[in-house]
């Protein structure tokens, strides 16, 4: 079982692993504080400031580069001279080749397990912030009679990304670079700053535009819920398949809409009993809610209290709604 956890931490586990190992720690108390051991050295994990994401397709063009290049030899001899036949390497165009190709497969197998350590680790360090966020919004549910952070439904506050500011002006986060996945595009553009509410109310036009669109950092936040025709902001009540947070959605990977921040591979996810998911779709494992659109498929407010939305930074609860006459 502890081979396992490794993989229950970073969400790579199938549906049925996942179950046991949960049912495990629910059981073994040395299993836990073998976990939280583990999950405290992850946390000092993180991907170098310097780190360029390689090419696209790089690995494959250089094995292709490599078996196609014909190496001259000049004419050696089958049988080296005496007394110095370890001083020469009698190989043929047919031994080049063939270590050629020797190469090209080692260079398959080597660059992958590369990229995949990397991403792991961008995986893990992303898993991370999104406990740090959690334990910031389980402040803030604290002195807010279990309300998460609202969302305003007009005005320069009205769009998901409001959440950051509100943490950061209460002191409840006290790193903005904790909203920045490392492997998003924002991870890239230098330094991330929150701005504050009073700059935020300030702006217009596209200036206002490209601070909603930013103050969110690399994840969505829930758009809160219709009941009886009214808005209403989400309430935490230890729902283990009602999504907080994830990463933020794409606005070009259409139709389901997936996150762009681990290539789309997948997205982490934050639920309301504060645990985190690595998850391949776009659904909650429990109850098959597509969490960054609503029930009708609308980047929009759920329909209600258990029809969890995750948008954008920019996304707002009820302006698509309107736009699409829903």
């Amino acid at each position: 079982m502890r081979e396992h956890l490794l993989g229950y931490l970073l969400g790579a586990l199938d549906e049925d692993e996942h179950v046991e190992v949960s049912q495990r720690l629910e059981q073994d108390p040395q299993l836990r504080k073998q976990l939280e051991r583990l999950e405290s050295r992850l946390e000092s994990l993180g991907p170098p400031d310097d780190f360029e994401q390689p090419p696209v397709g790089l690995a494959e063009r250089t094995c292709h580069f490599v078996a196609s290049q014909k190496v001259e030899l000049p004419a050696l001899p089958r049988e080296a001279p005496p007394g110095n036949s370890m001083g020469r390497w009698n190989w043929s165009i047919a031994d080049v080749s063939v270590a050629a190709a020797v190469f090209a497969a080692a260079a398959l197998l080597f660059f992958p397990a590369i990229l995949n350590s990397q991403y792991q680790s961008e995986l893990a360090f992303c898993q991370n912030n999104l406990r740090q966020l959690a334990q910031a919004l389980s402040h803030y549910t604290d002195t807010s009679e279990g309300y998460f952070p609202p969302v305003s439904t007009e005005g320069n506050r009205g769009v998901a990304g409001i959440y950051g500011p509100t943490l950061v002006n209460n002191g409840m986060l006290a790193e903005p670079g904790v909203l920045v996945c490392p492997s998003s595009e924002l991870a890239r553009q230098g330094r991330f700053e929150v701005p504050t509410f009073k700059e935020i109310d300030g702006l217009s036009g596209e200036p206002l535009r490209r601070a909603q669109e930013r103050m969110g950092g690399s994840y969505g936040y829930n758009l809160g819920y219709l009941e009886d025709g009214r808005y209403r902001v989400p309430r935490h009540v230890g729902r283990s398949n009602f999504a907080i947070m994830a990463d933020a959605p794409s606005e070009f990977l259409l139709g389901n809409r997936i996150s762009s921040n681990h290539g789309g591979r997948g997205q982490n996810v934050l639920f309301d009993d504060w645990h985190i998911e690595h998850v391949s779709d776009c659904k909650s494992r429990d109850c098959g809610d597509a969490f960054y659109v609503n029930r009708q498929g609308v980047v929009a407010a759920g329909l209600d209290s258990n029809d969890a939305v995750i948008g954008r930074s920019g996304d707002s609860p009820l302006l698509r709604t309107l736009q699409y006459g829903q």
